[in-house]
């Protein structure tokens, strides 16, 4: 059942829209491909913390 959505935006256009920033220091790596969401992979996630809302890697 993986690979049944994708995410066509880039880190920067989502943090654009956000209005936020990276709620950790941004991912170096080039591990996985933010494009491709698949079950157990990684991916970019709009989360909250502290009442800031951000964009972060989750698996």
């Amino acid at each position: 059942m993986g690979n049944r959505a994708r995410n066509r935006g880039e880190p920067k256009t989502l943090i654009e829209r956000l209005g936020g920033g990276w709620l950790t220091d941004k991912p170096m790596d080039n591990r996985f491909n933010p494009v491709e969401l698949v079950f157990r992979g990684r991916a970019y996630v709009i989360r909250r913390e502290a009442g800031v809302i951000g964009l972060d890697v989750m698996s």
